[in-house]
C-alpha cells in the first residue's frame, strides 16, 4: 500500500516535468473556428434584381499595392479592364457592372483565400503553461523537487539503524517537501494561465464588434447585401456607401446611383482626422499623384496620394461609390501592417522582456550560482563527518543524511513562494486596472508601467478625440450702442485702440466636446429684442438652415447608457465623459459637427426663451420655423431623441430637392432646398451653401446680420473677414463659411426645380462645370471655426506625467501649426509660450535628416512633438529611446493601424478600446474607455505594484537570508540542524507566503507620482537594500541557532560538545539530568538507560523536536515582526504603522494563528461519547511538521529573541532615509548642471 501511494505522489510530482513534453493539441484552435463558422451562412439576394446601369462611366483603374497571394498578383497592378480580363479570361467590359459569378467566386476564393487578417494561431493550454516554467527561478525548484524525491525515494524503504537518523516515517512525511513544492508550481501555472486566457477573452470581445458584412455585385448585377467580408476576393465589385466600412483595398471605378463624391476616413490608417476624397480614375489619370518610383514603391507610407483607392478598414463619410477589390487579407495595407507586426512578435518574442523579467531572470541566475556554491561548500566541509561518523551505519547513509542536509539549505535559499506571491501581485494589480477600464493583455507589463520614462502618443484619437467640433462661431451683429461708441472714439482720433474700429464681426465661442448636443454658446444672448430663431428672417435661422440642411451626417443617441451614468458617478467618472459616449455620428466628421453647432443654437435658444418668455410660448408643433424646445421637454428626451432634435426638424420641414456636391476644386458642397410645409409662406427654392471659409467668402456679394438685415460685402469688410480667418486658422481651426441665396437670386430653371425633376436633364445641374455660374452673387451668414478637440482629462494627466519625471512626445501626421497648438491646448508645451525657438517641434524628415548625435541631443530631455511623420517614423523614434545611448523605457499610445508598429516595438504598448484589432493585437494593454488619463493612473498603479513587489521581494529575500545564516552558522559550528528541509517550508510557504502576498496591497506613497522613473537597470534590490537585509538576515541567522543553542546550554552541554554532537557516547558523555529533562512526555526514567541513550534522546527523534520547534518559532515571530515593518520600505512605523494596510493584519495574524494551532495541536484532539473516544486526532499534524508545544516559559524566550528585530530595522529604515535625502540633493545638482550646460548650447 506504501508502494502505491509513493507512486502516486511521485506521480503527481511528475506532472511538471510531463508539461514540457504534453501534446499541443489541446489549443484554441476551436475558438477560432467558432468565430469563423459564424460567417457560413450566406445571404440572399434582393427579391428584385437590380442591374447597374447607371455605372456606365467606365474608366481605367490603376491598382498599386493591392493583388492576393497567387502568380497573378502583378497583373493586378493595371486598369480596371486589364484586371478583368486577367480574372475572368474576358474583354467584355460588361463584368464592371456584371460582377464575378458565383463559380468564379468559388475559384478565386481557393486562390486568395478568405479575406481576414492572419492572426497568430492563439496559444495553446500546453504553451501557455510552459511559459509559466521559462523563469529561472521556477525552474531552480523544479530541481529542488526532484532531487529532493529522488533523496527521499532512495530511503524510503530503509528501517532505521537504531539511532533513527533514517527510521521509516510516514509517506506525507517523507515526501511533503516535494509534494508541496510541485503543487505550489502547479497553483502558480494556473493563474499565470488564467490571466492570460482572460485578457484573450476580452480581445474576442473587442473583436466581435467589428463589422464583417458589405454589399457586393455578383451574377449579373444582382446586389447580394450583408455578404460576409471575408468571402470577397479579388475582382470582386463592391458598392461603398456613407457610413460603410471599406471590407478590402478596392479601385474606386464609379460614383453610386447619381453621387459626385466619395469622402472616407483614413484616420485609423493615416492618424489624421480630416476626411480624404476619392476620385474616380480616368484614361488619363490613374488615380495617383505624380511620385517618382521610389515613392510609388512605398505605398504605406504615400498612401495618401493615391486618390483613387479605397483602404480596408477605412470607414465611408460622405457619398457612395463602386469599386473594384485589387487586395484581400494579409494583401491589404491593413494586412500588410499587421504582418510585420506578427512577424516582429515571432522574432522579438525573447528580446522583448520586461524589466521585472529581466532583473528577475538575472536575480535567478545569481541565486542558482550561490545557492550551488553554498550548498556544496556545505557538503564539502561535512565530508570528514559523514565518513568518520559512528552515528551512521554506513558511509552512504551519511553521504545521504549530509546530501539532505544540503538540500535543506537549499529550500532555505530558494523563495519558494516568490513565483507564486509575484503572479498573484500581478494578477490583483490587473484586477485593479481592469476596474479602471485597463485590460492587460501581458501579465508583467502591468509593472513595467512603473519604470516608464517617455510617453509617445499618437495624437488622433488619443490626445484628441477624433470627433471634429465646432468651436467658434463668427455671426454678423449690429449694435446701435456700439455704433455710437465708435463715433465717439472716431471723434477723439484714437490710433493706439486698433481693435475700436467698427466691427460687425463678433465671434462666439461653444463649449463642449465630442458628439454631445450639450454645450453653450458664449456670449450668444437671446432676449426680447433678438428672437432670431423665432423668425426665418434672422442670421442664426439660416446659421441652423445650412448647418442641418447642407449635410448628409445625423447623430445617434444611445439610450443604454442613462442607466450608467448614476453608477459611474459614484466610481468617480466625470459624468461629462459619460454623457459624450451616449452620442455617435454616421456621416463625415465636419459635417457632424455641424449637426451639433444646430442643437447647441437650438438648445441656447430655448433655455433663454425659458427664462424670458411668457407661459404662453409656441409649441413644437406650431408650424414656427425654429421649433423651439422648452426647457422642460428638453430634460426629459432621451439621448435618441435629443441628439438630432432641431436638425431633423428642419429636414422634414424643408424638402432638400438638390445637391450640388463637394469637388476639391470648388471646396464647397451646396443644397438646394424647397421651404414649404408653412403655412404662412408659399414654397419657394433657396440655395444653402458651405465650403472653404476662403473660397465662399470670394464668392459673396453680401452678408446678413443677426436680425437679418442684409448689407454689402465691402473691401473693408471682407479685408477683416480674411484677417480673422488667418487668425483661426493659426490656433489652429479649420474654417467653414455658411452662405444662403434667395429665391429671387436663383436662376429662373432653380426657382422652378421640384425634387422630383430630374437632375440629368437640368441644363445647369446635370453639369459641375456650370455649378460655378449659381454659386456666384452669395450672402454670407456665418462662419464657424472646427477642430478635433484635446480631450478634455489630458492635459491634467500631462501635467501629472511632467511632475512624475514623465516626458511626453506626440508623433503625428498633422501640420506643424496644428501639432503645435494641439501640444499647447493638451500641457505637452507652455500654453504661454510665444517664441516658436523655445518649442521643440519637428518634421519627421527634418529630424532624421540632423546628423545622429544631435538627434540624440534632442531626444535627452523635455517634451518633444514630431510632426508631418510617417507611420514608420514612429518605430524609428521608439528604437532610438531603447537604444543604449537613450535607454528610456517607452510607452507609445495609438489606436490606428499606423500605431501597431511603434506599439509592438515599444516596451508598453497602449492601445484604444475603440481602435483598430490590429493596434489592439500589438499592444501589451487596451484602454476600454479611451481615456488618456487612465495611462497616468496606470502608471501609478505600475510603480505602486512595483513599491509593493520590491517589499515583499526584498521580506521573503531577508528572509531567507536568515534561514541560510542559520543553517550555514550551524553547519559551520557543527551544532545539530536548528531546522529541517520541513520547517523550512512551512516558514517560506505558510508564514511567509501570505504576509508577502498581503504587503501586495501596501497603500501608496503619498508622493509616489512626484519621483523620477526608476532605470531599467536598477536592480529589484539595491546595494544599500542588500546590506540592509544581510544585516537583518544575519541577526535572524543568529536569533534562530541562539535560541537552538541555549535550549542545550540549560542542559548542561556546553558550546564545544554541541559543536561535537556527533561524537556523542564517543569522545563525551551527556548529563544524566539534561537527558531526563529532553524527554517529551517522560516522568521517570531509570538513571543507568538514560545514561546509555543520552546521546540518541538529546540529538535524535524527540530530543531534537523541542529545541527545533523553539528556533522555527523564533524564525516565525521575527518575520511576522519583519512583515509588519515592511508596510513601508522607509518610513519608520511610527510614521506608517501597520493597520495602514488592514489586509497586513489579517496576512500575519492568520498564518501565525495557523502557527499556534499546529503547534499545539497535540493537545486539540476532539472527543466524542467519553474522554477515550475520538473523532478526529490532530496530534499527527504537530508530529508531521516537527513541532511540540511550549510553555510560557520558553515563550518568554522566543520573544526576547526575536523581538530587537524591531529595533534593527527601525535603525537601518533611518540610515537608508538619509540616503536617499543624499541622493536627491545629488540627482537635483546634476540635473541643474544639465540644464546649465543645455542653456548655454
Amino acid at each position: 500500500m506504501n508502494k502505491l501511494l509513493l507512486l502516486l505522489i511521485l506521480t503527481s510530482l511528475c506532472f511538471v516535468s510531463v508539461t514540457f513534453a504534453a501534446s499541443s493539441s489541446s489549443s484554441l484552435g476551436w475558438l477560432r473556428r467558432s468565430l469563423h463558422n459564424n460567417n457560413n451562412n450566406r445571404s440572399r439576394p434582393n427579391t428584385t434584381a437590380r442591374t447597374t446601369n447607371y455605372y456606365r462611366r467606365v474608366v481605367s483603374v490603376v491598382s498599386r499595392g493591392g493583388g492576393g497571394s497567387s502568380s497573378e498578383k502583378s497583373s493586378l497592378f493595371g486598369s480596371a479592364k486589364s484586371t478583368a480580363r486577367t480574372i475572368t479570361t474576358t474583354t467584355d467590359d460588361n463584368y464592371l457592372f456584371n460582377g464575378l459569378s458565383s463559380t468564379k467566386a468559388k475559384q478565386l476564393l481557393e486562390i486568395y483565400g478568405k479575406n481576414e487578417l492572419q492572426d497568430l494561431p492563439p496559444p495553446s493550454y500546453y504553451e501557455l503553461v510552459k511559459e509559466q516554467f521559462e523563469d529561472q527561478l521556477v525552474r531552480i525548484l523544479v530541481f529542488v523537487a526532484i532531487l529532493s524525491a529522488i533523496l527521499e525515494y532512495s530511503t524510503s524503504s530503509g528501517s532505521g539503524n537504531g539511532n533513527g537518523i533514517t527510521t521509516e516515517s510516514s509517506i506525507w512525511h517523507r515526501f511533503a517537501e516535494p509534494v508541496v513544492i510541485s503543487s505550489l508550481l502547479i497553483i502558480n501555472a494556473v493563474v499565470g494561465v488564467w490571466q492570460s486566457k482572460s485578457a484573450s477573452g476580452s480581445i474576442e470581445a473587442l473583436k466581435a464588434m467589428q463589422p464583417n458584412i458589405c454589399t457586393v455585385i455578383r451574377n449579373n448585377g444582382t446586389e447580394y447585401n450583408d455578404y460576409p467580408s471575408c468571402d470577397l476576393v479579388v475582382g470582386d465589385i463592391i458598392i461603398l456607401k456613407t457610413g460603410d466600412k471599406i471590407p478590402a483595398d478596392a479601385r474606386l471605378v464609379s460614383y453610386y446611383k447619381g453621387r459626385r463624391t466619395l469622402m472616407v476616413d483614413e484616420a485609423s490608417l493615416t492618424g489624421e482626422s480630416i476626411s480624404v476624397e476619392k476620385l474616380i480614375c480616368d484614361n488619363n489619370n490613374d488615380g495617383t499623384t505624380t511620385q517618382s518610383k521610389e515613392e510609388s514603391n512605398n505605398s504605406i507610407s504615400n498612401h495618401q496620394f493615391n486618390d483613387g483607392m479605397c483602404y480596408s478598414g477605412t470607414t465611408i463619410v460622405n457619398g457612395g461609390g463602386i469599386a473594384i477589390v485589387v487586395a484581400t487579407g494579409s494583401q491589404t495595407e491593413f494586412g500588410k501592417i499587421q504582418s510585420g507586426v506578427m512577424d516582429a512578435k515571432k522574432d522579438n518574442k525573447t528580446e522583448n522582456k520586461t524589466p521585472l523579467t529581466k532583473q528577475l531572470d538575472e536575480f535567478g541566475n545569481q541565486l542558482t550560482k550561490l545557492i550551488g556554491l553554498i550548498c556544496g561548500l556545505v557538503w564539502i566541509a561535512s565530508i570528514p563527518k559523514m565518513l568518520t561518523s559512528n552515528i551512521f551505519n554506513s558511509k552512504l547513509e551519511g553521504i545521504i543524511y549530509y546530501t539532505k542536509v544540503a538540500v535543506a539549505l537549499g529550500v532555505a535559499a530558494i523563495p519558494e513562494g516568490l513565483p507564486a506571491v509575484i503572479t498573484l501581485c500581478l494578477s490583483l494589480g490587473t484586477r485593479r486596472m481592469a476596474q479602471r477600464n485597463v485590460i492587460v493583455r501581458h501579465l508583467p507589463s502591468v509593472e513595467t508601467l512603473g519604470c516608464v520614462s517617455v510617453i509617445c502618443s499618437d495624437k488622433t484619437g488619443t490626445l484628441t478625440t477624433n470627433e471634429m467640433t465646432v468651436i467658434s462661431l463668427l455671426l454678423f451683429q449690429k449694435n446701435q450702442d456700439q455704433k455710437q461708441k465708435q463715433n465717439k472714439r472716431s471723434k477723439k482720433n484714437d490710433k493706439n485702440n486698433k481693435n475700436d474700429s467698427l466691427s460687425c464681426l463678433t465671434e462666439h465661442t461653444i463649449d463642449g466636446v465630442s458628439y454631445s448636443p450639450i454645450g453653450k454658446i458664449n456670449d450668444l444672448v437671446f432676449d426680447k429684442y433678438d428672437k432670431e430663431l423665432y423668425s426665418s428672417s434672422g442670421s442664426i435661422n439660416d446659421v441652423i438652415a445650412v448647418a442641418s440642411l447642407c449635410n448628409d451626417a445625423r447623430i445617434i443617441g444611445n439610450n443604454n447608457n442613462n442607466d450608467n451614468n448614476e453608477a459611474d458617478g459614484k466610481n468617480g467618472k466625470n459624468k461629462n465623459t459619460q454623457r459624450q459616449r451616449q452620442y455617435e455620428r454616421t456621416g463625415e466628421p465636419t459635417e457632424a459637427a455641424l449637426c451639433i453647432l444646430a442643437e447647441k443654437i437650438g438648445t441656447a435658444s430655448s433655455a433663454s426663451a425659458s427664462s424670458s418668455a411668457t407661459s404662453s410660448s409656441a409649441s413644437p408643433s406650431s408650424g414656427n420655423d425654429s421649433f423651439p424646445l422648452k426647457q422642460q421637454q428638453q430634460q426629459q428626451l432621451q439621448p435618441s431623441e435629443l441628439a438630432s432634435y432641431y436638425v431633423d426638424k428642419f429636414r422634414t420641414t424643408y424638402d432638400r430637392i438638390a445637391t450640388l456636391e463637394f469637388h476639391r476644386d470648388r471646396k464647397n458642397d451646396k443644397k438646394q432646398t424647397q421651404k414649404g410645409n408653412n403655412k404662412n409662406k408659399k414654397p419657394c427654392n433657396r440655395l444653402l451653401v458651405k465650403g472653404a471659409a476662403n473660397m465662399v467668402v470670394d464668392r459673396c456679394t453680401h452678408i446678413k446680420y443677426r436680425d437679418g438685415s442684409i448689407g454689402r460685402m465691402t473691401n473693408v469688410l471682407k479685408k477683416e473677414i480674411d484677417s480673422k480667418i488667418t487668425d483661426m486658422a493659426t490656433r489652429p481651426l479649420r474654417c467653414i463659411a455658411l452662405a444662403i441665396k434667395e429665391e429671387s437670386q436663383l436662376p429662373k430653371s432653380l426657382k422652378n426645380f421640384q425634387s422630383n425633376d430630374d437632375i440629368r436633364n437640368h441644363p445647369l445641374l446635370k453639369d459641375p462645370n456650370k455649378y460655378e455660374d449659381i454659386e456666384s452673387g452669395l450672402t454670407l451668414v456665418g462662419i464657424v471655426g472646427i477642430k478635433d478637440p484635446a480631450r478634455p482629462e489630458v492635459a491634467d494627466s500631462i501635467l501629472k506625467c511632467t511632475q512624475a519625471g514623465i516626458r511626453v512626445m506626440m508623433i503625428t501626421g498633422d501640420a506643424r501649426d496644428t501639432a503645435i497648438a494641439i501640444a499647447k491646448d493638451v500641457n505637452i508645451f507652455n500654453p504661454l509660450e510665444t517664441d516658436p525657438t523655445k518649442l521643440k517641434a519637428y518634421e519627421g524628415q527634418e529630424f532624421f535628416l540632423k546628423p545622429k548625435e544631435e538627434q540624440i541631443e534632442i531626444l535627452k530631455s523635455d517634451n518633444i512633438v514630431f510632426c508631418r511623420a510617417q507611420p514608420s517614423d514612429k518605430q524609428k523614434l521608439i528604437k532610438m529611446l531603447q537604444s543604449k545611448e537613450l535607454n528610456e523605457i517607452p510607452a507609445m499610445t495609438g489606436d490606428g493601424v499606423n500605431d501597431a508598429p511603434a506599439l509592438q516595438q515599444a516596451a508598453i504598448g497602449v492601445a484604444m478600446g475603440t481602435g483598430t484589432a490590429v493596434a489592439k493585437e500589438a499592444a501589451d494593454m487596451i484602454l476600454a474607455d479611451d481615456d488618456f488619463s487612465t495611462i497616468v493612473s496606470a502608471v501609478e498603479e505600475g510603480r505602486t505594484i512595483y513599491a509593493n513587489m520590491q517589499a515583499f521581494i526584498c521580506f521573503l529575500i531577508s528572509c531567507n537570508i536568515g534561514e541560510i545564516c542559520a543553517i550555514f552558522f550551524a553547519t559551520l559550528f557543527g551544532f545539530p540542524e536548528p531546522l529541517t528541509a520541513m520547517h523550512l517550508l512551512w516558514v517560506n510557504l505558510v508564514t511567509d507566503g501570505p504576509p508577502a502576498t498581503a504587503l501586495g496591497f501596501n497603500p501608496p506613497l503619498p508622493n509616489i507620482m512626484k519621483q523620477p522613473p526608476r532605470s531599467s537597470s536598477e536592480p529589484i534590490m539595491t546595494k544599500w537594500l542588500l546590506i540592509r537585509y544581510m544585516l537583518t538576515g544575519l541577526y535572524v541567522g543568529i536569533a534562530t541557532i541562539g535560541v537552538f543553542a541555549q535550549h542545550y546550554i540549560k542542559q548542561g552541554i556546553t558550546l564545544k560538545q554541541l559543536s561535537n554532537w556527533s561524537n556523542c557516547g564517543t569522545t563525551w558523555m551527556p548529563p544524566p539530568v539534561a537527558a531526563a529533562a529532553t524527554v517529551v512526555g517522560t516522568s521517570s526514567t531509570d538513571s543507568s538507560s538514560l545514561q546509555q541513550n543520552a546521546c540518541s534522546i538529546l540529538f535524535r527523534n524527540n530530543g531534537r523536536i523541542l529545541p527545533q520547534t523553539l528556533s522555527l518559532t523564533t524564525l516565525v515571530v521575527m518575520e511576522m515582526l519583519k512583515a509588519l515593518s515592511a508596510v513601508s520600505v522607509n518610513d519608520s512605523l511610527l510614521k506608517v504603522p501597520p493597520w495602514k494596510n488592514k489586509y497586513l493584519l489579517v496576512g500575519v495574524s492568520g498564518p501565525f494563528l495557523l502557527h499556534i494551532l499546529v503547534l499545539y495541536s497535540s493537545k486539540l484532539s476532539l472527543g466524542l461519547g467519553g474522554s477515550n473516544k475520538y473523532l478526529v486526532g490532530l496530534s499527527g499534524f504537530g508530529k508531521a511538521f516537527g513541532m511540540v508545544p511550549l510553555t510560557v516559559e520558553e515563550w518568554k524566550t522566543v520573544l526576547l529573541w526575536a523581538s530587537p528585530i524591531l529595533l534593527v530595522d527601525e535603525i537601518l529604515k533611518c540610515i537608508g532615509r538619509r540616503l536617499l535625502i543624499r541622493q536627491e540633493n545629488e540627482r537635483e545638482a546634476s540635473k541643474k548642471l544639465y540644464q546649465g550646460k543645455v542653456n548655454s548650447k
